[in-house]
C-alpha cells in the first residue's frame, strides 16, 4: 500500500484489493486506467487478486530486489509486478 505515496502521478490505492473497501475504485476506473500489482512473490493472497483483473494483455515482471542500507545488504526478495494495461476503446 505504500507505493502510491511514493509515485509523482498520484495513482489510486486499492485497498486489500476489495471494491467494498476501496470505493474510490471501480471496475470502470480498472478498465479505463489499467492495474498494477506489486506482489511479493510468495504473497498467494496478492497474486490471486491479480488473477481478478486479468486479461489476455496482462504481463508478468519477476523481480528480484535486495535492499542495502548503510553498506549491510538485506537479503535478496522475490518481487512480481503484474500489470494489466487499460482497456482501450477505439
Amino acid at each position: 500500500m505504500a507505493l502510491p505515496f511514493y509515485s509523482p502521478d498520484s495513482p489510486a490505492e486499492f485497498t486489500h484489493y476489495s471494491l467494498e473497501q476501496a470505493p474510490w475504485i471501480t471496475r470502470e476506473l480498472i478498465a479505463r486506467e489499467g492495474i498494477l500489482y506489486a506482489c511479493a512473490a510468495s504473497d498467494k493472497v496478492c497474486l490471486e487478486a491479480a488473477r481478478v483483473y486479468a486479461t489476455e494483455r496482462t504481463e508478468h515482471l519477476p523481480l528480484t530486489i535486495q535492499n542495502n542500507f548503510w553498506g549491510l545488504r538485506g537479503p535478496p526478495t522475490g518481487v512480481a509486478l503484474i500489470i494489466t494495461a487499460p482497456i482501450v476503446k477505439r
